[in-house]
């Protein structure tokens, strides 16, 4: 059995698209929760599901910091080992621990496409969009060009920047010098918390 180490000193995406059935993490690799059969399958091209292969034997550290699997890829059997020292990533893990404990299953109350970067401990974009039958209801969209911003429509495209974002009553509030932004989220309880702890870990520009 050969031995694949997965640093997550890049880019990691959090994505959770109800809309389309997908829950998943991507890295160098795609991690998918099946909703279906209830366990999580490993993509080798992270922004693709056309060929997944089911995960086995997954333990999580209970530090969160590192994470081991194995998955049978053609004929051959890898062990992956994903080790991480940033807080997001940490946070991630513990919700993949919660899945595997837990399980989980999309809700038809379910309305919100999340979708979150981080490049090592900054958050680079956050993008929500409020799905209900097809029809975009709502959206947030943040983004980090060296300052945290809201991205706002108006009559043009107006960055504003952000000094604090927080989730109160599945609520989200983003602060700006002179506005808040308000936006209400239509998720499960167990994503809801991931996305507070990263909102709660933010380091703002003020």
């Amino acid at each position: 059995m050969s031995l694949k180490n997965i640093s997550t000193k890049d880019y990691t995406t959090f994505r959770y698209k109800p809309s389309i059935n997908e829950l998943g993490v991507y890295f160098h690799y795609g991690i998918f929760y099946n909703v279906k059969k209830q366990n999580f399958e490993i993509s080798k091209d992270p922004l693709q599901r056309s060929k997944l292969y089911e995960i086995n034997n997954l333990d999580i550290s209970e530090d969160f910091s590192q994470m081991t699997f194995d998955a049978q890829i053609g004929s051959k059997v890898n062990q992956f080992l994903v080790c991480t020292t940033f807080e997001f990533q940490v946070f991630i893990n513990e919700f993949i621990q919660n899945l595997k404990q837990n399980g989980f299953s999309i809700s038809r109350d379910d309305f919100d496409d999340i979708w979150i970067i981080f490049d090592k401990e900054t958050v680079q974009h956050i993008i929500i969009y409020k799905n209900n039958n097809g029809k975009l209801v709502d959206s947030l969209m943040i983004v980090n060009n060296d300052v945290l911003s809201i991205i706002k429509h108006d009559r043009s495209i107006k960055e504003i920047p952000i000094t604090k974002i927080e989730i109160k009553d599945n609520t989200i509030h983003c602060y700006s010098a002179n506005e808040i932004f308000i936006y209400k989220l239509d998720s499960q309880a167990v994503v809801i918390n991931v996305l507070k702890k990263i909102f709660d870990s933010i380091q703002y520009i003020r």
